[in-house]
């Protein structure tokens, strides 16, 4: 699954610019994975956008447990060095640019 999975989003890049990998970050599932990410992104030309964990009414049996805030992602990722500019605002989203790369996260 993991091959299908990277294959498809390796293939969208050379296909579309502006590819963008979207991924809700939930503590003990993939909380890990942060730098691993904006990695990849970087390797394949996508745009990397990390999204906190978040109740949808119900729909997701979501539990504030689970929940990695946009800052905790932010302190983690500059304690492996990587340093993120000011957040660019927008209406919903907070796009944090990954130094040294035309990725993005948010």
């Amino acid at each position: 699954l993991h091959t299908t999975v990277t294959g498809a989003i390796e293939d969208a890049c050379r296909r579309f610019a502006g590819t963008k990998i979207d991924a809700v970050i939930m503590r003990g599932v993939n909380d890990d994975e942060l730098t691993d990410l904006i990695e990849y992104g970087s390797r394949v030309g996508a745009e990397v956008r990390f999204i906190e964990y978040m109740d949808v009414g119900g729909a997701t049996h979501w539990r504030g447990d689970l929940v990695v805030s946009c800052a905790e992602m932010l302190r983690r990722l500059e304690a492996e060095g990587i340093q993120i500019p000011f957040p660019q605002r927008t209406v919903h989203v907070r796009h944090h640019g990954a130094p040294g790369a035309e990725e993005a996260f948010g």
